[in-house]
């Protein structure tokens, strides 16, 4: 797959959680040992950056945030193997940041939630064009399938392999390839068609949100 100006941008502003991810790494050998306010400590960053990437939106992170610890409280005892915390608290935040995703394109089907993309979180070493861009991305996220934002904000936004896309998405890694093709081929053209466009009003922005959410998951 070429790779685009907006893969770009996405990957300048993934750098913004690379510092807490590789904190969380580096404690991952001995979190099984340590009390749970500890592996709190050590790992909400790494559940937040991936939060953030995939939602798009800093309101939802602090409630996702404690909606995944809340389950690690409930269910660490029972992890086998307490050094894979790191993995499997990412198979959790995917898990809940995709019910979020649902549940917003529903509300957003029937009119009761915007969800915008929350440019003042973005890296300040973004300009203000490529911040733009970068808004106009999750704009566009917005409207694709769950299933198609999972993969491919995962593979681009968080860096991971093709495999752990599809481990996380509980794919084959051909399913998971066919949903990030599928969201990039989008993506490009909508950005294409939205450079070429005259500018339009807030509420005609709405409007063709709107018009472009389905139920699609």
């Amino acid at each position: 797959m070429q790779k685009s100006a907006s893969m770009d941008v996405i990957g300048t502003h993934a750098g913004l959680g690379s510092q807490a991810v590789s904190a969380s790494a580096a404690t991952d050998e001995v979190a099984g040992s340590r009390p749970f306010e500890t592996v709190y400590r050590s790992y909400a960053p790494y559940v937040a950056t991936i939060g953030f990437r995939i939602l798009g939106n800093s309101a939802e992170v602090d409630d996702l945030v404690q909606d995944v610890f809340i389950e690690a409280h409930r269910s660490l005892d029972r992890l086998r193997n307490k050094n894979a915390i790191k993995g499997w608290l990412a198979t959790v935040t995917v898990r809940m940041a995709r019910r979020r995703l649902r549940w917003k394109k529903a509300r957003r089907f029937v009119g009761l939630d915007i969800l915008t993309y929350d440019a003042d979180y973005a890296s300040s070493e973004l300009s203000p064009e490529d911040a733009a861009q970068l808004s106009a991305v999750y704009g566009i996220l917005e409207r694709i399938s769950v299933e198609q934002r999972l993969a491919w904000t995962l593979r681009h936004a968080l860096g991971e392999s093709m495999e752990r896309v599809a481990e996380l998405c509980g794919c084959s890694v051909s399913t998971a390839k066919r949903r990030v093709t599928a969201a990039h081929k989008t993506i490009q053209r909508r950005l294409v068609t939205r450079a070429n466009r005259p500018k339009t009003s807030l509420s005609d922005e709405r409007s063709a949100d709107k018009e472009g959410c389905s139920w699609t998951t």
